[in-house]
């Protein structure tokens, strides 16, 4: 019981830092990419942080799903429901 407990707390906290810093770091980086004149630089850019972007959210999908097959609860699935 309680390494359910523990493993679906982390889970939750990992999922809620997460998905306001792939957003965050997203947002902060791609800001000042409108003062570059080389279109083929910014598209570089963009396409740079979507992929870290779309690392950080699947890696923690991927760690809601296994806490989720891996306890049977609700809570690890939650989680995977709120990063897709």
């Amino acid at each position: 019981g309680q390494l359910v407990y523990g493993l679906e707390t982390i889970t939750s906290l990992i999922t809620a830092g997460a998905i306001p810093l792939a957003l965050k770091l997203f947002g902060k980086n791609t800001a000042g990419l409108r003062e570059h004149e080389s279109v083929t630089f910014v598209l570089a850019e963009y396409q740079k942080w979507s992929s870290i972007r779309l690392l950080i959210l699947g890696a923690v999908l991927t760690l809601a799903l296994a806490t989720h097959y891996l306890c049977m609860s609700s809570a690890g699935s939650l989680c995977a429901i709120f990063n897709w």
